[in-house]
C-alpha cells in the first residue's frame, strides 16, 4: 500500500510499498519544535563552567568588591585604590546556571569595607571570559562576555 501523502513525491521510487522518505520524517517537524529540540540539546551539552572573570576599575575612587560564586563560596575582599587597577578571578564548577553569581561593591571608609553600594547578579554558563567594570558610581557592570551564556544582568557580547 502506498503512502497517500507521499505518493505524488515518490510514486516512481516506491518499491514493494515502502516509502523512501520514511527516514526523513523526523526532519519534517514544525520549525518551532526543531528549535526547541536544538536548544534542549545545547543546554544539555553545556553543563559546567570555566570562567575567567576580569574586574577593571574605571574610577579613581577607592572601592571594595567581593564575588559570590554560583556554588555559594565567597571570594576574598578585593580593594581597588586607583583608576585602571585590574583583578582576575577564575570560576570553575558544575551546574553553574542553576544559581546566580553575584558581585557586590562596598564603599571604602578610611581603608575599611563600608556599606554595600551595589549588588549585581547573573546566571552564567559556559567556558569563556567575562569582564566587569567598576565605574565612578561604584557599581560593577558586566561589559563583555565571550563564550558564556548569560541571563539576568548581562552586559555586551564582547
Amino acid at each position: 500500500m502506498q503512502v497517500a501523502t507521499r505518493a505524488t513525491l515518490s510514486e516512481n521510487r516506491l518499491i514493494r510499498g515502502l516509502d523512501p522518505l520514511s527516514h526523513c520524517y523526523p526532519l519534517l517537524l514544525p520549525m518551532s519544535v526543531q528549535v526547541l529540540l536544538l536548544l534542549a540539546t545545547l543546554f544539555s551539552i553545556v553543563s559546567s563552567c570555566d570562567l575567567n572573570v576580569t574586574f577593571i576599575a574605571f574610577t579613581s575612587k577607592p572601592v571594595f568588591f567581593q564575588v559570590k560564586s554560583f556554588d555559594g563560596s565567597l571570594s576574598q575582599l578585593y580593594h581597588f585604590e586607583k583608576n585602571q587597577q585590574e583583578q582576575k578571578l577564575r570560576l570553575k564548577g558544575e551546574d553553574c546556571a542553576l544559581h546566580t553569581t553575584e558581585v557586590s561593591t562596598y564603599k571604602d571608609v578610611d581603608g575599611v569595607k563600608g556599606p554595600l553600594v551595589h549588588n549585581t547578579m547573573s546566571l552564567l554558563e559556559g567556558t569563556g571570559t567575562v569582564t566587569y567594570w567598576v565605574t565612578d558610581d561604584l557599581w560593577a557592570r558586566m561589559v563583555s562576555r565571550t563564550g558564556v551564556l548569560c541571563a539576568i544582568e548581562c552586559g555586551g557580547r564582547g
